[in-house]
């Protein structure tokens, strides 16, 4: 079983594109055209506009996720939506491993991060948090059901 979001990726990336290329043509229309002082008026407000759409896309901070259980091993795979300074990641651990996770919500319950916990030799441990902003609500609860799956019996009422 397979859950990613790569058509709500690309959606975000063409926004961030979008967003960058208006700015650019709206800072080169702004140094071609000094005549109407109301137009410059005009041109700062849209340019703030887009500056606090820019701003709220990163404080959300979406992801790309892959999540997939092959073979008595779950894969996850991130990276940054933004089109610049994107890290890959990837981790892999046994499902016999895998002990919980939790999905904790911040700025108003838009940003949405899950952390996966697992146990080794040395104890339980916690898999770095992984931004799920960009899955939808139906996706969200999908994964949240991929996750129970592999529960312990006795955490699966979580």
């Amino acid at each position: 079983m397979t859950i990613d979001n790569v058509l709500t990726t690309g959606q975000i990336k063409i926004t961030y594109a979008a967003l960058l290329g208006l700015a650019a043509a709206l800072a080169v229309y702004t140094i071609f055209e000094l005549n109407a002082s109301w137009v410059l008026y005009a041109e700062i407000a849209a340019f703030i506009v887009m500056a606090l759409i820019y701003a709220g896309l990163l404080i959300l901070k979406m992801n790309y996720f892959y999540i997939n259980d092959d073979a008595k091993k779950i894969t996850v795979r991130f990276y940054s939506a933004h089109p610049f300074f994107r890290k890959y990641k990837t981790f892999n651990f046994n499902q016999s491993a895998f002990v919980g996770y939790e999905i904790r919500s911040s700025f108003f319950g838009l940003h949405r991060e899950l952390i996966l916990k697992g146990k080794n030799l040395q104890g339980e441990f916690s898999f770095p948090s992984v931004s799920i902003s960009a899955l939808s609500k139906m996706e969200t609860e999908y994964l949240k059901r991929f996750l129970k799956k592999y529960l312990p019996n006795n955490l699966r009422k979580i």
